[in-house]
């Protein structure tokens, strides 16, 4: 992780960054390798720059802190490791334990963008991403939900995001989508989801962290959801028959192919089987565009393959339990705390009347006021984290998803990635003294495609 994030904004670190994440997808398909990222993580080996602002951290913290900054770095040679990233989060969040405030925030901002119908619409692959990270709340919901206060309080403030999700309609997809695009038509700026998050502040520099609950952070993201639009630099659009081999090797992996349904859980399967193969054909982007450049053009077919079989029911149902207990338990300590503060009033006055003035006054009731909310989110924080939380939820014995990883996959994308980097290795090693190579004519060439 150390090296991904110290070499993830140069482009010639690309394929390290690549490869770090497909050792890290493998290694979390072993339960003991996300059982020993709960320990807790000492941030002090750190350089200033990559600390967390929470003090309280586990490995898995830093872990997906770590996603979030690669995918919020805006850098369109990262694209292709995206559902590496997503799939590593995915296979170790049935065993997360004690997620910080920060990180919670930051998870879930990250689905408010890709949850989002415009997002989803712009490319086939963007439900896989999607399919990935909802996976992540429904492990946690049914197997983790009490060991998680704080990401179960950010998700149930962001459980709009959910029930959204679960109202999706094309026609208003496809308006926002178009309405977006014409607001940035002019933008040249690469399609990433890094342009759609707020970046993580220097914890040196004294920033206060952009996700930590303010609505307004998101909002302003969705503002550049259009950049979800437009082609990205690597060919993404470019139909497969006009790439060479090494182009289509840089093209974001498609995620896992078929697999067996003894190794994945049926509806696991069935939504990734939509997701890789939209029944809709893409159609040209204008005319006068290149002949290659193609845009995908969901259909309602398309929609109906992936939309019904999404784990929302059982994540929408326990996030409205707990949204009622949780608004009764701060409206109770908010009327404790005014009852209380009216009490120390009246002894100290003593029955008589003191005139102040207008600004004292105001700032003693939005100190009060402070004091309240932040009993209030102490005390709801609490009862997430007891048993009265696990008594208040609904039954979910029916829709227990099996705990499986989603495993590695070598697909020709990849398979063509890999051997690109073997005989870049190769090369290298023979053009060094007394290498094979050296002193020839060999060289190792590099083909552009034009368009």
């Amino acid at each position: 992780m150390y090296f991904m994030l110290n070499g993830y904004s140069d482009p010639a670190q690309a394929g390290m960054v690549r490869t770090i994440s497909h050792i890290l997808h493998y290694l979390s398909e072993d339960s003991r390798f996300a059982t020993r990222l709960m320990q807790p993580f000492d941030q002090s080996i750190l350089p200033s720059t990559m600390r967390i602002v929470d003090a309280n951290l586990t490995h898995a913290d830093f872990m997906i802190n770590t996603v979030y900054t690669l995918l919020s770095s805006s850098r369109p040679h990262l694209v292709p490791v995206y559902s590496s990233l997503l799939l590593l989060m995915r296979n170790v969040s049935p065993y997360l334990t004690q997620v910080s405030q920060t990180t919670a925030d930051k998870l879930v901002s990250l689905f408010d963008i890709i949850s989002s119908p415009a997002f989803i619409i712009s490319e086939p692959y963007h439900v896989r991403w999607l399919i990935y990270l909802l996976e992540v709340f429904d492990y946690v919901v049914h197997y983790r939900a009490a060991d998680n206060p704080h990401l179960m309080y950010s998700m149930v403030q962001a459980r709009s995001c959910f029930t959204r999700l679960k109202g999706f309609d094309l026609d208003k997809a496809r308006a926002e989508l178009l309405a977006l695009r014409e607001r940035k038509g002019r933008s040249e700026s690469a399609r990433t989801i890094g342009k759609l998050l707020p970046p993580l502040p220097n914890p040196s520099s004294g920033a206060v962290d952009p996700t930590s609950g303010s609505a307004s952070t998101l909002a302003s993201s969705m503002e550049v959801l259009s950049l979800a639009a437009t082609p990205i630099k690597d060919n993404e659009g470019t139909s497969d028959s006009a790439l060479s081999d090494k182009a289509r090797g840089k093209r974001p992996d498609p995620g896992p192919g078929p697999v067996p349904a003894k190794e994945e859980r049926q509806q696991s399967d069935a939504i990734a089987a939509a997701a890789a193969t939209p029944p809709s054909a893409p159609a040209a982007t204008k005319p006068g565009a290149s002949a290659n450049l193609q845009q995908f053009q969901p259909s309602a077919e398309w929609v109906f393959s992936w939309l019904p079989d999404l784990p929302l029911d059982p994540i929408i149902s326990v996030l409205e339990a707990l949204a009622v207990c949780t608004d009764k338990i701060a409206e109770d300590v908010q009327r404790d705390a005014e009852t209380l503060s009216l009490s120390q009033i009246d002894g100290q006055d003593g029955g008589q009347v003191h005139l102040a003035s207008p600004k004292n006054s105001d700032g003693a009731a939005d100190s009060a006021a402070q004091l309240a909310v932040a009993d209030a989110t102490a005390a709801v924080m609490r009862w997430l984290g007891s048993d009265a939380m696990v008594k208040a939820m609904p039954d979910l014995e029916e829709s227990m998803p099996e705990i499986r990883p989603r495993l590695q996959v070598m697909s020709p994308a990849l398979v063509v990635w890999f051997r690109s980097l073997l005989w870049s290795l190769i090369y290298g090693a023979g053009m060094k003294p007394f290498g094979i190579w050296k002193n020839t004519q060999v060289r190792l060439f590099l083909v552009k495609n034009t368009q």
